[in-house]
């Protein structure tokens, strides 16, 4: 459902772009096939998963106490402050879902 003008005056929007009717995509869909899970590391925090995926995905040029703040703001705005320092966990190792 389209959105109307002013309905959410503080979002941002930062790119719009329909890819659906390239070729180009529809050829690449077909002949190549890739795994679109989350890979979580079962020995690090939660505090230090999103952190890893903040450096990598974060622009290179903003710096690092800045990244770490926004980190911070994401564990925050998701009510994750008490489970901040548990460990993801795994298989063999209990962590956030099985603790």
């Amino acid at each position: 459902m389209p959105h109307r003008p002013g309905q959410y005056p503080n979002a941002r929007v930062s790119c719009i772009a329909d890819c659906t009717a390239s070729p180009a995509i529809d050829e690449a869909r077909t002949r190549y096939s890739v795994l679109q899970d989350d890979v979580l590391y079962e020995t690090l925090t939660v505090y230090e998963t999103l952190l890893y995926s903040g450096l990598l995905r974060l622009p290179r040029g903003m710096p690092g106490e800045e990244k770490r703040r926004r980190v911070e703001a994401v564990v925050a705005g998701l009510g994750l402050r008490r489970s901040r320092d548990t460990i993801i966990g795994g298989f063999f190792r209990r962590g956030i879902s099985g603790a």
